[in-house]
């Protein structure tokens, strides 16, 4: 079934068997976003299935990511607060932020809701949540600072 521009599609699939080409539906092919959440394994088969730039994850638990360096010190700039702060190698960017009065909010805590999004304004974020792709967070300028880090020395947020 493919699904005019204008419909919907909902799909489950269930059970304990894998999902694989010859059990998706068409509308995999179709030029249509493609929307998971699920169990990891659900998610990794619909992605090997869909263009990366049509799918969108949603996360109840996160991926476990590791920094490709160890954690160091950054400094922190709030640009429109005009304020900077130092962020010990051991600390959350977010703790930080928070416990200084900045406007910003956490909430799992963990890189899987998204409510501590933060804009960047320079600096390189070390993105280790899982809200979603690192190339879409570096294309929009954001990052989530309850556990992601920077790679740079400096991050000029947009707070």
């Amino acid at each position: 079934m493919q699904p005019e521009a204008s419909e919907l599609l909902i799909a489950a699939f269930g059970g304990l068997g894998g999902l694989d080409a010859a059990t998706a539906p068409d509308s995999f092919a179709s030029r249509a976003d493609v929307y998971c959440c699920g169990p990891e394994s659900l998610m990794q088969a619909v992605a090997a299935l869909v263009p990366r730039e049509r799918m969108h994850f949603e996360r109840f638990v996160a991926v476990d990511r590791e920094s490709a360096q160890e954690p160091q010190a950054v400094t922190v700039t709030c640009a429109r607060s005009d304020v900077t702060f130092a962020v010990a190698a051991g600390e959350s960017i977010l703790d930080v932020l928070e416990n200084n009065g900045m406007p910003v909010q956490g909430s799992c805590r963990t890189g899987v809701c998204g409510t501590c999004e933060v804009r960047v304004v320079t600096g390189t974020p070390d993105h280790l949540d899982s809200v979603m792709a690192d190339d879409e967070k570096d294309s929009l300028r954001v990052m989530y600072p309850c556990v992601s880090r920077a790679t740079s020395a400096e991050l000029v947020l947009d707070i």
